[in-house]
């Protein structure tokens, strides 16, 4: 049963690298291309204008996503501590200057106040897990430390998350318009509700 749940753990964690990869290789090509043509007809204005910090943030986030499941494999923190600890910040900053600048152009976010609540409450709740998981593994609690950094990489993984369900409600009927006043909450808060079962189950696995 044990070797089952392993297994299990693995499997996940491998679809997880795996999503991150492809991702973060989507996400990248917006780097290497004219804002003019960015292919959200509905935000091109706004992305134009906004050039500067939503390529910061896009980078970043790429950074990000791709670091964060390296910081998650056991054997590396063992047998690389120092290398898992430079990874660390690297995420940090990443989270931190992304975070940043997402806070700048969530104003005006598509879909109006609904979803510039939406992207703006995401973007502290991203940089205030980092920063406590940070400040955890500073004072030696690694254990929450852990904890907070699965919270943190679960908001990091909005960005997959949010195409996904998008993609989803659109093929079930709903139009862009209705489905991108969804996925700004869903992304993010479904991820986070999955993390904290986890944390939970694995808590009560350890009192039986």
């Amino acid at each position: 049963m044990f070797g089952l749940h392993l297994n299990l753990r693995l499997w996940i964690f491998v679809v997880l690298v795996i999503w991150a990869i492809i991702q973060g290789l989507f996400s990248s090509h917006y780097l290497f291309f004219d804002p003019d043509h960015y292919a959200f007809v509905q935000q091109r204005l706004v992305y134009v204008a906004n050039a500067s910090s939503i390529l910061l943030h896009i980078g970043l986030g790429v950074v990000a996503l791709m670091i964060g499941p390296v910081q998650f494999f056991q054997g590396l923190r063992k047998r690389c501590p120092k290398l898992h600890r430079v990874c660390g910040y690297v995420y940090f900053a990443a989270v931190l200057l992304g975070g940043v600048s997402a806070l700048i152009f969530a104003p005006e976010a598509f879909g109006g106040v609904s979803n510039t609540a939406a992207f703006s409450l995401l973007a502290l709740l991203w940089i205030g897990s980092t920063i406590a998981a940070v400040i955890s593994a500073r004072r030696g609690q690694f254990a929450a430390h852990r904890q907070w950094m699965m919270r943190s990489y679960a908001l990091t993984f909005a960005a997959a998350t949010l195409r996904l369900q998008l993609g989803l409600l659109i093929a079930s009927g709903l139009s862009f318009e209705q489905a991108y006043l969804i996925v700004p909450w869903s992304s993010w808060i479904i991820n986070l509700i999955i993390v904290e079962w986890w944390l939970l189950s694995q808590k009560a696995a350890l009192l039986r």
